[in-house]
């Protein structure tokens, strides 16, 4: 992972039942290191899912769905002005 110079977004639910902390740590530790990184932790959203709603009929959008998105909006608004800052490292 060290070779990425992409911006990164790692979303982390803390009462996911399948990853353990010590994996959650990589996570941590990355984005410490990494200034083109982002760690975001809630506490709820469980495994692959955040989602909302019924638990019988859940919204076909979920919030991880809006995250990703949104996260990308932003990557795609700092390319366009030419902000990213893998790009500023490059030119360096």
């Amino acid at each position: 992972m060290d070779k990425i110079t992409l911006p990164m977004f790692l979303l982390n639910a803390t009462d996911d039942p399948l990853v353990p902390p010590s994996l959650v740590e990589i996570g941590i530790e990355y984005a410490k290191t990494h200034p083109n990184s982002i760690l975001v932790e809630t506490r709820h959203g469980g495994h692959l899912g955040f989602f909302e709603s019924g638990i019988l009929t859940p919204d076909p959008i979920t919030w991880l769905d809006r995250s990703a998105l949104q996260y990308a909006e932003a990557i795609v608004t700092l390319f366009v002005a030419n902000s990213l800052p893998h790009l500023k490292l490059k030119a360096a």
